[in-house]
């Protein structure tokens, strides 16, 4: 699995339900899915953002600025856009995760928080695997060597680990939509 298919499965829900906050749920998946297809289309971008920057923030600001330009499109004429798009900005700027703390703290720790507790709850050796390979950006021959394992058996550990945590991650987003 690519580091953009781990970080789809982990945003993807999370970044529909931020943009409900302003548009219809179809509307919300398609925005989502915009960013991510640009994301695919550029991986020079995606590339950086990943190795250097806060992802989930990236992903965030994408996906307002997605989605008050869906909802500046639904407009009739030019006019009507240019009043719609002053409006929005005052009116959803509540949801700007870059004004609003509490949406981004929210975003990111409940999502951190969720991986965190299922990463504690895998066997260690799967743990530290999955550690040296995600966040360490450790290729998983050099994990190999390191932990004296095969190759196989650290593809296994990565494979079991993401397992469980798209399990995790995709109960919780459950329990969420339930709670609403």
């Amino acid at each position: 699995m690519t580091s953009f298919d781990f970080i789809f499965r982990q945003h993807f829900a999370a970044l529909v339900s931020y943009a409900r906050l302003m548009v219809e749920e179809e509307d919300a998946k398609d925005v989502v899915q915009d960013v991510f297809v640009w994301l695919l289309r550029h991986p020079d971008r995606f590339q950086g953002i990943s190795r250097g920057g806060d992802v989930s923030l990236y992903l965030l600001r994408s996906v307002y600025n997605g989605c008050l330009n869906k909802i500046r499109h639904k407009g009739a004429d030019n006019t009507h856009r240019i009043w719609t798009g002053n409006r929005l900005e005052r009116e959803y700027a509540a949801y700007d995760p870059d004004n609003d703390p509490i949406i981004k703290d929210l975003y990111t720790k409940d999502l951190r928080s969720v991986i965190a507790r299922t990463l504690d709850s895998l066997p260690p050796r799967c743990r530290e695997v999955f550690i040296l390979s995600r966040f360490e950006g450790i290729p998983h021959r050099r994990i190999a060597d390191i932990l004296g394992i095969s190759l196989s058996t650290v593809d296994n550990h990565i494979y079991n680990a993401l397992k469980v945590i798209r399990k995790a991650l995709g109960e919780s987003m459950a329990e969420k939509k339930a709670s609403l």
